[in-house]
C-alpha cells in the first residue's frame, strides 16, 4: 500500500514541497511535517494546531496496514 508519509520522508526529507504550498509551516522543522499526527504535541508547541492551521490526518496508515 502506498504510504504518503514514507514517500515524503524518502523523497522530500527537507519538506520543501509541503512548505511551498503551506507557507504557514515554513518555520517548522521538516522532521515534524512528514507525520503530523505523530508530532501533534511538538507542532502545537510551535504554534501549529492540527485541525485549525493544518488538517488532521485522514487515514492512519499504521492501523490500515494491520487490516491487510
Amino acid at each position: 500500500m502506498f504510504n504518503p508519509i514514507r514517500q515524503s520522508e524518502r523523497f522530500d526529507p527537507k519538506a520543501l514541497y509541503i512548505k511551498t504550498y503551506l507557507p504557514v509551516l515554513n518555520q517548522i522543522d521538516a522532521k515534524y511535517l512528514h507525520d503530523t499526527h505523530r508530532n501533534e504535541s511538538e507542532l502545537f508547541k510551535q504554534g501549529i494546531e492540527l485541525g485549525r492551521h493544518y488538517p488532521k490526518q485522514i487515514v492512519n496508515h499504521q492501523e490500515r496496514d494491520l487490516k491487510f
